[in-house]
């Protein structure tokens, strides 16, 4: 089941299809900012966290994110990513060429 483009709430059942625009021709997508504020509109804040919710998930990730900028856990994560990349054949992707100097 997926939403139906558009600005309704409605659902319908449909095949795995990635090309949106095609399976969708000719329906009119709104931009997301119109959707939004048609939500807000309605009283709907299933878009948005709460306050609490948002205070709540600070005080989980912020010491995380500390933890994770510290220089020990960086080098530590590079090290792992180039030892996977090393093993997967290296290379590019999507356009972006993997500098072996990034390994150190």
């Amino acid at each position: 089941m997926v939403k139906t483009p558009g600005m309704s709430s409605a659902v319908e059942q449909t095949t795995l299809d990635l090309s949106y625009n095609t399976r969708y021709a000719g329906v009119e997508l709104p931009d997301a900012y119109p959707r939004l504020i048609w939500d807000v509109l309605k009283g709907d804040h299933s878009q948005f966290v709460r306050a609490d919710e948002l205070e709540y998930a600070w005080r989980i990730f912020t010491p995380l994110l500390n933890h994770i900028d510290s220089e020990k856990v960086h080098n530590d994560a590079m090290h792992t990513l180039c030892a996977w990349w090393a093993r997967a054949g290296g290379g590019g992707v999507g356009g972006l060429a993997w500098d072996k100097g990034d390994c150190r």
